[in-house]
């Protein structure tokens, strides 16, 4: 029978995850003068690390001691970012980005008899600002 969440005491720091990412991704410009606005896509392959005190949520709901949890996986990304550039004078300009982020990964945890597959799905939203110069167009 499953334990709700709400009657278990989860340790401090009980699940760290570290992801790092390298990706693909297109922007179509559109070819205004003053206002540009981009809109694209990326993809992405991440290699997660997992940390826990504990081997796992398993393990901490029947109260087994077991092995730290320290595994590294492979999960997949997916974003879009909206971007609106405003051309200023002597090729400088102002942006804002807006790039929601998707990313999932999986990993085993447990040890023994409770081992189980554990599966995240990171929603992100990045938003960016700035000033920036460029060469002029040719």
């Amino acid at each position: 029978m499953p334990v709700k969440l709400g009657r278990v005491t989860l340790p401090e720091g009980f699940l760290n995850m570290r992801s790092f990412g390298i990706g693909l991704g297109a922007m179509a410009i559109a070819p205004f003068r003053r206002v540009r606005p981009y809109l694209g896509w990326g993809v992405s392959m991440l290699v997660n690390r997992v940390t826990s005190p504990v081997s796992g949520p398993a393990n901490l709901v029947t109260e087994n001691e077991g092995v730290r949890l320290d595994t590294t996986s492979l999960g997949v990304g997916f974003e879009v970012p909206v971007v609106v550039r405003v051309e200023l004078p002597k090729n400088k300009f102002l942006f804002i980005e807006f790039r929601p982020v998707w990313n999932w990964f999986s990993y085993v945890s447990g040890d023994l008899f409770q081992k189980e597959l554990d599966t995240y799905r990171l929603d992100m939203v990045q938003v960016t600002a700035g000033f920036g110069f460029g060469l002029p167009d040719l």
